[in-house]
């Protein structure tokens, strides 16, 4: 009788929760490279493109160099009704297509002047476009977790 054998995870299909996750810090390359590219379109932007600063397959950034120039990109391109319900709702769907059932998704409200944006119109548009994204992935619950200062 030989070894036995356990049989091999598949880690991806398994259902994950995620108890602490920020909505800007979980915005994608690729999403922040779709409103940059609409932001362009429109002149509304002198950002250079986020995947040419940024590429998708490089990974060898370390902390002082990333976290200070994936922020500044969010908050310059996320800046608008607009941009915040669709990144949100990217967030949203990212999560559920890596199998997470349920998601606490926390973030600061956050004023957009340039917008006429206020504090809570952002809790507003989040909320929009969790139940959104909910509606697409009905395999996940999305809790929104406001950081109030």
């Amino acid at each position: 009788m030989g070894p036995t054998r356990s049989p091999v995870l598949d880690f991806k299909s398994m259902p994950k929760i995620e108890l602490h996750a920020h909505l800007s810090g979980s915005i994608s390359r690729q999403c922040l490279h779709e409103i940059w590219k609409e932001k362009k379109a429109a002149d509304q932007t002198e950002l250079e493109d986020p995947l040419a600063v940024m590429p998708l397959g490089k990974h060898d950034y370390d902390l002082e160099t990333f976290f200070p120039l994936f922020s500044s990109y969010i908050y310059r391109l996320v800046d608008d009704a607009d941009s915040l319900h669709y990144s949100t709702v990217s967030v949203v769907r990212d999560f559920a297509r890596d199998g997470v059932v349920y998601l606490e998704l926390r973030t600061t409200p956050r004023a957009s002047p340039k917008d006429g944006l206020a504090k809570e119109a952002y809790v507003s548009h989040v909320l929009a476009a969790i139940d959104a994204a909910q509606q697409e992935y009905p395999s996940i619950q999305a809790r929104l977790i406001l950081s109030i200062g």
